[in-house]
């Protein structure tokens, strides 16, 4: 079982803060490292990588649970708490369900040290469907906006979450498959 994350474009654009292709890669001794295309400097590291030909040049397989791709912590690759988009293309060779439910995270921002997730999140949950979730600005509540479809299995699908200051978005290959509201920025 895996899932192909894979970058659709590979030229910097303004106001990205981190993009990563997949194509331009090094080895330091057991990391894989990836250059961020924006020119920010964001190189993201991985030690568990598998590639193959993805939507767009190349693609990571990512085949079990203990697969991540890290970028160092840093305040220039902290989403705005006022808006920003978070996109990928996706394939994942067998049905959600059937994954490890890590599997289909494609963004958080962090983990407590008793491994339980914290922060914000952009994810495919096992039922298929994609998840955007942000605290409000105090931090004490949760919005999600989850999608009415599923992400399809079994071939490349585009999915972004967008947040605008007042309401999150999930898209499916560029439609809007659900939202909600949260006004006044996020707890970053």
């Amino acid at each position: 079982m895996a899932v192909l994350v894979a970058s659709g474009y590979s030229a910097a654009q303004p106001g990205v803060v981190a993009k990563w292709t997949f194509d331009a890669s090094t080895v330091r001794g057991d990391t894989v490292v990836f250059a961020d295309v924006s020119g920010n400097g964001h190189d993201a590291r991985s030690r568990a990588v598998g590639s193959a030909t993805g939507i767009v040049g190349n693609a990571l397989i990512c085949n079990n649970s203990l697969f991540e791709v890290t970028a160092e912590n840093s305040m220039g690759l902290e989403l705005s708490p006022s808006q920003f988009t978070i996109e990928t293309w996706v394939h994942a060779d067998t049905e959600w369900s059937a994954m490890n439910p890590s599997a289909g995270v494609l963004f958080s921002n962090g983990y407590a040290a008793s491994g339980v997730r914290q922060g914000s999140g952009f994810y495919v949950a096992p039922d298929g469907l994609l998840n955007l979730n942000l605290p409000d600005a105090t931090g004490s509540n949760w919005y999600y906006a989850v999608s009415s479809a599923s992400v399809p299995a079994r071939t490349w699908v585009h999915v972004a979450g967008t947040y605008d200051g007042t309401t999150m978005r999930v898209y499916i290959n560029g439609v809007l498959q659900g939202s909600t509201s949260m006004p006044g920025g996020y707890n970053k």
